[in-house]
């Protein structure tokens, strides 16, 4: 994917954005606030393939516009590309709420894979910063995170 879509549902009350491709400077998220704001904006970003330094900066101000719109933003499957940036610049959070996210495992067979974790499943082991134990689709054997838990659950203090 190179270019950025965003799949719109929901009404007034609830919307539901499901972003899909790269955040680069071809995204224009900001100007289109009016018509997507609701009570509450649920955001899906796991399909989110890449992101650079342009398109978090109109990330940014699509959630300032948002959140001053009266806008609640709930982050759902937030991509890889997209937590990793969170965990450096509180804004792109945007203040809203982290329900579920994905991080990257490792088994000691070799496998790889990108782990949809939910918050509200694995509170207690994200507070105390321990990857939640995931099993391996491959060799069965418990994976581990790829990073360090202290860098990839950051984002998710304050």
């Amino acid at each position: 994917m190179t270019s950025l879509s965003v799949e719109v549902s929901g009404d007034a009350e609830r919307r539901r954005l499901v972003v899909r491709g790269r955040l680069d400077e071809s995204a224009v998220l900001a100007r289109n606030v009016p018509a997507w704001t609701a009570r509450e904006v649920v955001i899906d970003s796991g399909e989110l393939s890449a992101i650079n330094s342009i398109g978090i900066r109109e990330w940014m101000h699509f959630l300032a516009a948002l959140t001053q719109a009266g806008a609640a933003v709930v982050h759902e499957r937030c991509a890889e590309p997209l937590v990793e940036q969170m965990c450096f610049i509180p804004a792109v959070r945007g203040g809203g709420t982290v329900r579920s996210f994905f991080a990257p495992y490792l088994c000691t067979c070799g496998h790889e894979a990108s782990v949809l974790l939910d918050v509200a499943t694995h509170r207690a082991a994200l507070e105390a910063l321990t990857a939640p134990p995931q099993p391996c689709p491959r060799c069965g054997a418990s994976m581990a995170l790829a990073d360090l838990p202290e860098r990839w659950f950051a984002f998710l203090r304050g």
